[in-house]
């Protein structure tokens, strides 16, 4: 099945391609998706193996890439189906897991490598 890694504040550029060539040093990558949900991009990685998705938490949370500030976290199992594609009926277990994670702030600004905000809501970078 896998395991999972989300990451966020990702610039609307992002490709699959993009985050595959970003992420592929760390270990066998089985599947990525990147979704954007209104001005917020996210990417799901996913991994063979443990170590590997421990590598890439380890080394990629809240560096820069395509001049954004990513944050990188694990990710659910289970939350996408043998096609993977998203399971509807868990649709709504991820906002309470993300929830349970990290903070997110009504007007937050997501944050930019040269210190510069983009417009709309985003993730904080506080836990």
């Amino acid at each position: 099945m896998g395991l999972w890694c989300l990451i966020e504040n990702l610039p609307v550029s992002t490709t699959v391609s993009r985050v595959t060539d970003s992420f592929k040093v760390f270990g066998n990558i089985l599947h990525v998706k990147v979704s954007t949900r209104s001005s917020e991009v996210l990417a799901y990685v996913c991994f063979e193996k443990e170590s590997s998705l421990k590598a890439a938490l380890r080394a990629k949370n809240r560096t820069v890439f395509d001049g954004n500030i990513i944050i990188v976290d694990t990710f659910p199992s289970g939350i996408y189906d043998e096609t993977y594609s998203l399971r509807d009926d868990l649709l709504d277990k991820i906002v309470i897991i993300n929830g349970v994670h990290r903070r997110k702030v009504d007007g937050a600004r997501k944050k930019r490598a040269d210190g510069k905000g983009n417009s709309g809501e985003g993730p904080s970078d506080v836990r």
